[in-house]
């Protein structure tokens, strides 16, 4: 399908990836009297987006809603994730760090726990529909200036200022 040859020239890398490199985002955070724990995303790879068997951009369902409808072949998503863990900073932990001055006794840590880990998932055959409903503000499309129209770079935002 064509709109596979596009997501390949615009949208995804050499492999056929889509990567997301995301600025660690903390997806947990917790300080208890156990531990201190953290899990933070540090990127996504979303996996087979150009293996749309079959897609239907707009098709009318409603007085005023739409449906898109795509088919994906396979559709894999990995994700790495970062685990930290330490022994609680809380002044009644269960667990703690030794002292500074007091080394840990024989056969105990002290120090953190920190993983990477990936995690992959994935699904065949993928049926996907999105459902929406469209309303215009008549008056406000009314309003419209017609030459604002001619101006391709502000086309979409001007017709956009009248969906409600």
């Amino acid at each position: 399908l064509g709109v596979n040859d596009l997501l390949r020239s615009h949208v995804l890398n050499d492999e056929g990836v889509l990567d997301l490199t995301l600025d660690d985002q903390v997806l947990y955070n917790d300080e208890n009297s156990i531990m201190d724990a953290k899990v933070t995303l540090s990127s996504v790879r979303i996996i087979g987006l150009d293996t749309i068997k079959s897609i239907e951009p707009l098709r009318t369902i409603g007085q005023h809603t739409f449906q898109s409808q795509v088919t994906w072949d396979a559709l894999y998503v990995e994700a790495d994730v970062v685990l930290e863990a330490r022994p609680s900073s809380d002044p009644d932990a269960i667990v703690f760090d030794a002292p500074q001055d007091d080394p840990a006794p024989a056969g105990t840590t002290t120090s953190n726990l920190k993983e990477e880990v990936t995690v992959k998932a994935g699904l065949r055959d993928l049926d996907a529909s999105l459902s929406f409903l469209l309303a215009l503000d008549a008056s406000a499309f009314g309003d419209l200036q017609m030459g604002s129209l001619f101006y391709t770079d502000h086309i979409v935002p001007c017709l956009l200022s009248s969906i409600r």
